[in-house]
């Protein structure tokens, strides 16, 4: 791995304490939504889904910058609201609450209930810490809006598909260079792919990666190594 990238292989709730509290200027991570046919995301019930989810933020939440931090997390529109009142129920771990970016999937083709509407976004949780400095707008563009209309990742892509919850590189590369600076420290506990860290290499960034699927461990080292 490339000296500013930081690979942790094994479960969130141990690897993390391998990570100092209070050091961490961005967290940025997509956790299981609970509505994939996946082993990583597939729980006993609803309410273990949310105990699941509430406690990977009480470890993880101390490790971000209480002050100067930012905070991007990924969900599923499911469960959103049950992700609002988890971070509410412990005053949004003394972060200010922003709202959500609202990522526009504009190739969803996925099948949908016909007696609704189809989803066709995922909401990306933004807080951050109360003397956090000004993002990063070099200039006017859609990128200072919160809606950001990217395609989902494909096999045919320049950064192909190998996951299928990937996210894709413009999406975080705008989340990654608005929200710090160079040689700032991102975390994503939920690794994945690795995208996280391809733009991090890519924008010179350090970067903490933590993922246990041996799978998506190979799949991480070959895509970072490739940038």
């Amino acid at each position: 791995m490339p000296s500013n990238i930081k690979l942790l292989e094994g479960d969130l709730f141990d690897q993390v304490k391998n990570i100092d509290d209070n050091s961490i200027d961005m967290l940025c991570t997509d956790p299981p939504y609970y509505v994939l046919n996946e082993e990583w995301d597939t729980f006993e019930s609803t309410d273990d889904y949310f105990r699941f989810t509430e406690d990977w933020i009480n470890v993880v939440m101390p490790k971000i910058k209480k002050n100067t931090g930012r905070i991007y997390i990924s969900f599923g529109f499911d469960y959103m609201f049950e992700l609002y009142n988890i971070l509410k129920s412990h005053n949004f771990y003394d972060f200010t609450f922003y709202g959500a970016l609202i990522w526009v999937k504009r190739n969803n083709t996925a099948l949908f209930n016909r007696k609704a509407y189809r989803f066709n976004y995922e909401p990306i949780f933004y807080l951050y810490g109360k003397n956090v400095e000004k993002l990063n707008f070099l200039e006017f563009n859609d990128i200072q809006q919160n809606v950001w209309d990217i395609a989902t990742p494909q096999t045919n892509f320049k950064e192909g598909k190998v996951h299928p919850a990937q996210k894709p590189i413009e999406l975080y590369r705008r989340i990654i260079t608005t929200g710090s600076k160079v040689n700032d420290t991102i975390l994503d506990c939920f690794a994945g792919s690795g995208t996280t860290g391809v733009v991090c290499k890519n924008e010179n960034r350090n970067c903490i990666l933590i993922e246990k699927d041996k799978k998506y461990i190979e799949i991480i080292k070959q895509r970072v190594k490739m940038v």
